[in-house]
Protein backbone atom coordinates (compact mmCIF):
# COMPACT_ATOMS: atom_id res chain seq x y z
CA UNK A 1 0.00 0.00 0.00
CA UNK A 2 3.11 2.42 0.65
CA UNK A 3 4.38 2.36 -2.97
CA UNK A 4 1.52 4.03 -5.20
CA UNK A 5 0.69 6.27 -2.12
CA UNK A 6 4.42 7.24 -2.59
CA UNK A 7 4.68 7.30 -6.43
CA UNK A 8 0.95 9.24 -5.70
CA UNK A 9 2.66 12.26 -3.73
CA UNK A 10 6.08 12.01 -6.80
CA UNK A 11 3.32 11.97 -9.38
CA UNK A 12 1.38 15.20 -8.23
CA UNK A 13 5.19 16.75 -7.49
CA UNK A 14 6.54 16.39 -10.96
CA UNK A 15 3.34 17.72 -11.73
CA UNK A 16 3.66 21.35 -10.24
CA UNK A 17 7.14 21.00 -11.43
CA UNK A 18 5.71 20.89 -14.99
CA UNK A 19 3.00 23.45 -14.83
CA UNK A 20 6.41 25.58 -13.76
CA UNK A 21 7.82 24.85 -17.05
CA UNK A 22 4.15 25.39 -19.02
CA UNK A 23 3.25 21.86 -19.56
CA UNK A 24 -0.21 21.09 -18.04
CA UNK A 25 -0.74 17.63 -16.14
CA UNK A 26 -3.76 15.37 -17.14
CA UNK A 27 -5.99 14.08 -14.61
CA UNK A 28 -6.69 10.44 -13.84
CA UNK A 29 -9.30 7.67 -13.36
CA UNK A 30 -8.17 6.11 -10.31
CA UNK A 31 -10.51 6.14 -7.75
CA UNK A 32 -13.15 8.03 -9.92
CA UNK A 33 -15.58 4.54 -10.62
CA UNK A 34 -19.02 4.82 -9.29
CA UNK A 35 -20.84 2.31 -7.96
CA UNK A 36 -23.99 1.15 -9.68
CA UNK A 37 -23.13 3.63 -12.34
CA UNK A 38 -20.48 4.73 -15.15
CA UNK A 39 -19.27 7.93 -16.41
CA UNK A 40 -18.35 10.35 -19.39
CA UNK A 41 -15.77 12.57 -20.16
CA UNK A 42 -16.10 15.97 -22.07
CA UNK A 43 -12.07 15.56 -23.24
CA UNK A 44 -11.00 12.34 -22.04
CA UNK A 45 -8.23 13.29 -19.19
CA UNK A 46 -6.98 16.53 -20.26
CA UNK A 47 -7.52 19.70 -18.41
CA UNK A 48 -10.51 21.40 -18.48
CA UNK A 49 -12.43 18.00 -18.98
CA UNK A 50 -15.97 17.13 -17.37
CA UNK A 51 -16.77 13.79 -15.85
CA UNK A 52 -20.01 13.00 -15.93
CA UNK A 53 -21.52 10.79 -13.74
CA UNK A 54 -24.99 8.39 -14.93
CA UNK A 55 -26.93 6.34 -13.15
CA UNK A 56 -29.98 3.93 -13.71
CA UNK A 57 -33.45 5.33 -13.97
CA UNK A 58 -34.81 6.00 -10.41
CA UNK A 59 -31.29 6.55 -9.30
CA UNK A 60 -29.19 9.93 -9.14
CA UNK A 61 -25.30 9.78 -8.81
CA UNK A 62 -23.51 10.82 -5.13
CA UNK A 63 -22.45 12.88 -3.68
CA UNK A 64 -20.87 14.67 -6.73
CA UNK A 65 -23.14 14.95 -10.22
CA UNK A 66 -20.06 15.97 -12.32
CA UNK A 67 -16.61 16.42 -11.69
CA UNK A 68 -13.68 19.23 -13.30
CA UNK A 69 -9.84 18.23 -14.73
CA UNK A 70 -8.06 21.14 -12.98
CA UNK A 71 -4.61 22.45 -14.37
CA UNK A 72 -2.81 20.52 -11.60
CA UNK A 73 -4.11 17.04 -12.46
CA UNK A 74 -6.26 16.66 -10.11
CA UNK A 75 -10.35 16.67 -9.99
CA UNK A 76 -13.08 19.68 -8.47
CA UNK A 77 -14.80 18.78 -6.40
CA UNK A 78 -12.01 16.19 -5.22
CA UNK A 79 -13.18 12.14 -4.25
CA UNK A 80 -13.93 12.04 -0.67
CA UNK A 81 -12.42 8.94 1.19
CA UNK A 82 -15.21 7.98 3.40
CA UNK A 83 -17.74 9.04 0.34
CA UNK A 84 -17.13 6.49 -2.15
CA UNK A 85 -19.29 7.56 -5.38
CA UNK A 86 -22.42 5.78 -5.50
CA UNK A 87 -25.70 6.09 -7.08
CA UNK A 88 -28.74 6.41 -5.04
CA UNK A 89 -32.04 6.24 -5.27
CA UNK A 90 -33.97 9.73 -6.01
CA UNK A 91 -35.56 10.92 -2.56
CA UNK A 92 -38.65 13.64 -2.16
CA UNK A 93 -39.08 16.91 0.34
CA UNK A 94 -40.59 15.57 3.14
CA UNK A 95 -44.02 16.42 3.09
CA UNK A 96 -44.99 16.07 6.32
CA UNK A 97 -45.00 20.32 6.52
CA UNK A 98 -48.87 20.10 6.37
CA UNK A 99 -50.37 22.42 8.79
CA UNK A 100 -54.14 21.58 10.37
CA UNK A 101 -54.19 18.34 8.54
CA UNK A 102 -52.68 14.62 8.26
CA UNK A 103 -50.08 13.35 5.81
CA UNK A 104 -50.28 9.53 5.56
CA UNK A 105 -48.03 7.00 5.66
CA UNK A 106 -45.94 8.83 7.75
CA UNK A 107 -42.08 8.00 7.07
CA UNK A 108 -38.68 9.37 7.85
CA UNK A 109 -37.88 9.43 3.99
CA UNK A 110 -39.93 9.02 1.21
CA UNK A 111 -38.37 7.49 -2.70
CA UNK A 112 -39.36 7.25 -5.87
CA UNK A 113 -42.97 5.62 -6.52
CA UNK A 114 -43.78 6.30 -2.91
CA UNK A 115 -47.59 7.89 -2.26
CA UNK A 116 -48.79 9.98 -0.04
CA UNK A 117 -52.59 10.76 1.17
CA UNK A 118 -53.63 13.97 2.95
CA UNK A 119 -56.40 14.73 4.82
CA UNK A 120 -57.66 17.69 6.90
CA UNK A 121 -58.83 17.86 10.41
CA UNK A 122 -62.51 18.75 10.66
CA UNK A 123 -63.52 22.05 10.37
CA UNK A 124 -60.93 22.56 7.71
CA UNK A 125 -61.21 22.00 3.76
CA UNK A 126 -58.54 20.56 1.36
CA UNK A 127 -57.27 22.51 -1.75
CA UNK A 128 -54.55 21.38 -3.92
CA UNK A 129 -53.54 17.58 -4.38
CA UNK A 130 -55.29 15.48 -1.75
CA UNK A 131 -52.71 12.38 -3.32
CA UNK A 132 -48.99 12.91 -4.58
CA UNK A 133 -46.91 10.64 -6.03
CA UNK A 134 -42.88 10.65 -5.79
CA UNK A 135 -41.57 10.80 -9.19
CA UNK A 136 -38.23 10.04 -10.49
CA UNK A 137 -37.39 13.72 -11.23
CA UNK A 138 -37.46 14.27 -7.42
CA UNK A 139 -40.69 16.31 -7.43
CA UNK A 140 -43.81 15.74 -5.82
CA UNK A 141 -47.22 15.18 -8.99
CA UNK A 142 -50.02 17.31 -8.84
CA UNK A 143 -49.91 20.74 -6.23
CA UNK A 144 -49.15 21.59 -2.70
CA UNK A 145 -51.82 20.48 -0.43
CA UNK A 146 -53.34 23.07 1.80
CA UNK A 147 -55.84 22.46 5.02
CA UNK A 148 -57.69 25.93 5.51
CA UNK A 149 -61.11 27.51 6.14
CA UNK A 150 -63.03 30.51 6.44
CA UNK A 151 -61.35 33.28 8.58
CA UNK A 152 -62.45 35.96 6.74
CA UNK A 153 -58.72 37.02 5.57
CA UNK A 154 -58.38 38.91 2.64
CA UNK A 155 -55.74 36.15 1.15
CA UNK A 156 -56.62 32.43 1.06
CA UNK A 157 -53.72 30.58 2.84
CA UNK A 158 -50.41 30.11 0.59
CA UNK A 159 -49.64 26.74 2.11
CA UNK A 160 -46.36 25.10 2.80
CA UNK A 161 -45.03 23.15 0.24
CA UNK A 162 -43.27 20.06 0.69
CA UNK A 163 -39.72 20.17 2.92
CA UNK A 164 -40.27 24.33 3.79
CA UNK A 165 -40.66 25.91 6.97
CA UNK A 166 -42.99 28.78 7.14
CA UNK A 167 -43.01 32.16 8.93
CA UNK A 168 -46.35 33.60 9.42
CA UNK A 169 -50.01 33.01 9.77
CA UNK A 170 -52.11 35.94 9.06
CA UNK A 171 -52.97 36.35 5.76
CA UNK A 172 -54.85 39.68 5.47
CA UNK A 173 -53.68 43.12 3.69
CA UNK A 174 -50.12 43.89 3.89
CA UNK A 175 -49.56 40.30 5.70
CA UNK A 176 -46.31 38.72 4.71
CA UNK A 177 -45.53 35.27 4.63
CA UNK A 178 -41.75 33.88 4.62
CA UNK A 179 -40.20 30.42 3.47
CA UNK A 180 -37.14 28.93 3.96
CA UNK A 181 -35.94 25.18 2.88
CA UNK A 182 -35.31 22.71 5.53
CA UNK A 183 -31.64 20.41 5.40
CA UNK A 184 -29.75 20.50 1.85
CA UNK A 185 -32.66 21.50 0.31
CA UNK A 186 -32.81 24.77 -1.60
CA UNK A 187 -35.49 27.14 -2.91
CA UNK A 188 -37.01 28.06 -6.30
CA UNK A 189 -39.47 30.18 -6.14
CA UNK A 190 -40.45 33.58 -3.89
CA UNK A 191 -38.73 33.73 -0.33
CA UNK A 192 -41.20 36.06 0.85
CA UNK A 193 -44.60 36.57 -0.17
CA UNK A 194 -47.46 40.05 0.74
CA UNK A 195 -51.22 40.18 0.85
CA UNK A 196 -52.36 42.11 -1.58
CA UNK A 197 -55.62 44.51 -1.11
CA UNK A 198 -56.93 41.96 -4.61
CA UNK A 199 -56.53 39.15 -2.33
CA UNK A 200 -53.61 37.84 -4.27
CA UNK A 201 -50.05 37.21 -2.97
CA UNK A 202 -46.94 38.47 -4.79
CA UNK A 203 -44.05 37.18 -5.92
CA UNK A 204 -44.61 32.77 -7.50
CA UNK A 205 -45.39 29.90 -5.12
CA UNK A 206 -41.69 28.88 -3.73
CA UNK A 207 -40.85 24.97 -3.99
CA UNK A 208 -37.68 23.18 -1.77
CA UNK A 209 -35.74 20.72 -4.41
CA UNK A 210 -32.67 18.58 -3.63
CA UNK A 211 -29.77 19.34 -6.26
CA UNK A 212 -30.36 16.45 -7.76
CA UNK A 213 -34.01 17.62 -8.78
CA UNK A 214 -34.56 18.26 -11.75
CA UNK A 215 -37.86 19.26 -15.04
CA UNK A 216 -39.21 16.97 -16.93
CA UNK A 217 -39.91 17.53 -20.80
CA UNK A 218 -43.68 18.56 -20.04
CA UNK A 219 -42.49 21.22 -17.57
CA UNK A 220 -39.80 22.55 -19.93
CA UNK A 221 -42.53 22.69 -22.91
CA UNK A 222 -45.29 23.81 -20.44
CA UNK A 223 -42.71 26.82 -18.82
CA UNK A 224 -41.76 27.76 -22.52
CA UNK A 225 -45.16 27.94 -24.38
CA UNK A 226 -46.20 30.46 -20.67
CA UNK A 227 -42.95 32.33 -21.75
CA UNK A 228 -44.04 32.66 -25.47
CA UNK A 229 -47.78 33.98 -24.32
CA UNK A 230 -46.61 36.14 -22.23
CA UNK A 231 -44.11 37.90 -24.57
CA UNK A 232 -47.06 38.23 -26.82
CA UNK A 233 -49.26 40.13 -24.41
CA UNK A 234 -46.47 42.35 -23.60
CA UNK A 235 -45.97 42.78 -27.34
CA UNK A 236 -49.40 43.39 -27.85
CA UNK A 237 -51.25 44.70 -24.43
CA UNK A 238 -54.77 45.01 -25.89
CA UNK A 239 -55.14 41.99 -27.63
CA UNK A 240 -55.82 43.03 -30.79
CA UNK A 241 -54.97 41.04 -33.90
CA UNK A 242 -52.35 42.34 -36.69
CA UNK A 243 -51.88 41.25 -40.07
CA UNK A 244 -48.57 39.84 -41.40
CA UNK A 245 -47.60 40.76 -44.77
CA UNK A 246 -44.48 38.72 -46.19
CA UNK A 247 -43.17 40.18 -49.27
CA UNK A 248 -41.41 38.03 -51.33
Amino acid sequence: MGIPLRWSWFAVFSCLLCMGCGVWCNCTEEGMQIEGGHYTLTKQMRRGSMMIYHCPENFYPFPALTRLCQLDGSWKPRPQRFKPQRCRIVECPDPNVLVEGNVLPPQEKYFVDNETTYECYTGYTMRGSSRRVCLPNGKWSGSTPICSRDSGANCADPGVPAGASRIGNVFGIDDTVKYSCNGKLFLVGSKERVCRESGQWTGKEPACYYKHTYDSPLEVSEAFGSAIEQSLATLDPLGKSQDVMLIL
